[in-house]
């Protein structure tokens, strides 16, 4: 039997709905989603919010090697009133899929380049620049990016922001130390490690770096501590995710948290919105992290007029 949804909005207009939403995770070979732990907050959050808004939340996954339309004929066979697409790891050449069901979608955790479908994604080229502006302030001139060597659209918008910002301080790319790093602490502590011995030309210090995920800034920055170097005189690091390993390792790592509540309450919301009103304009949301300070990134502010001392590994 279908219902009538009652907004929270009160100037919203009611409509017949069947009063189900799906989620849609759309997973492939990349395999981030799956070693993040975020994502599990974020579903929660979304199944929450649905609630609100008596509705129920279907949760579906799209795995590599599947049949896109097999898996689209499944979803239509469901009856849901609009549907959220988990697409971190979704190229963007696939959203033509899910815009075949002709149903209202919201394109989660992703800046890809639409304008006709709604997105809410994370904000990760600011939040790169503002990650740097924070270093540069306490001091540190020399910055190094540990680049995860999984692609997404998201790690794309870190690079852009990396680069955009030193451009802005006046670094040029070759000034730059980017190593490519597996993501995961064990494999990211051996590539730092074997990284550094094999380099030729010393390293400026004080260096800053910034990491794609947590995982690869604490496995390098355990590398660097045994290699010598003070952190964070020496070598701070920045990480991304702020995952609860931050508070535990030594020094606790600095990290640009997600604002995944936010995240899952604005699709919900938008969702309910497109839901309830087709005609409204596709809308590009971004979510800025929020920088939680601890101490491996120094503050260096008081003589960073001095020229960094070379030194080699």
């Amino acid at each position: 039997m279908k219902r009538v949804l009652q907004s929270l909005d009160p100037g919203a207009r009611k409509k017949d709905l069947n009063g189900k939403i799906l989620l849609s995770v759309h997973k492939n070979k990349r395999n981030v989603i799956d070693i993040k732990p975020y994502f599990a907050e974020l579903i929660q959050t979304i199944q929450t919010e649905a609630l609100k808004y008596s509705e129920t939340l279907i949760l579906s996954h799209f795995r590599e090697g599947m049949d896109m339309q097999n898996y689209l004929s499944y979803i239509h066979t469901l009856g849901c009133d609009g549907m959220i697409v988990l697409a971190t790891e979704l190229e963007e050449k696939e959203i033509s899929f899910y815009q075949q069901l002709n149903l209202p979608v919201i394109i989660l955790d992703n800046a890809l380049n639409l304008t006709d479908t709604d997105m809410i994604s994370l904000d990760g080229q600011n939040d790169f620049m503002n990650a740097m502006k924070y270093a540069y302030k306490r001091g540190y001139r020399k910055f190094g990016y540990l680049k995860s060597e999984v692609r997404t659209n998201n790690y794309e918008q870190h690079m852009l922001g990396f680069y955009e910002q030193a451009h802005i301080f006046g670094i040029e790319k070759k000034e730059l130390m980017i190593i490519e790093m597996p993501a995961s602490v064990n494999e990211a502590y051996m590539k730092m490690k074997k990284v550094l011995k094999d380099r030729k030309e010393p390293i400026l210090k004080p260096c800053c770096f910034f990491a794609d995920q947590d995982y690869i800034a604490i496995g390098a920055m355990q590398a660097v501590k045994e290699l010598g170097y003070k952190v964070p005189e020496e070598a701070a690091f920045i990480g991304y995710d702020d995952i609860q390993a931050c508070e535990a390792c030594v020094p606790g790592l600095t990290s640009l948290r997600i604002n995944n509540t936010e995240l899952g309450k604005l699709a919900v919301k938008r969702l309910i919105g497109k839901i309830e009103n087709s005609t409204q304009v596709a809308l590009r949301v971004f979510v800025p992290a929020t920088l939680v300070e601890r101490d491996s990134v120094g503050d260096l502010s008081e003589g960073n007029n001095e020229v960094p001392a070379e030194i080699s590994v």
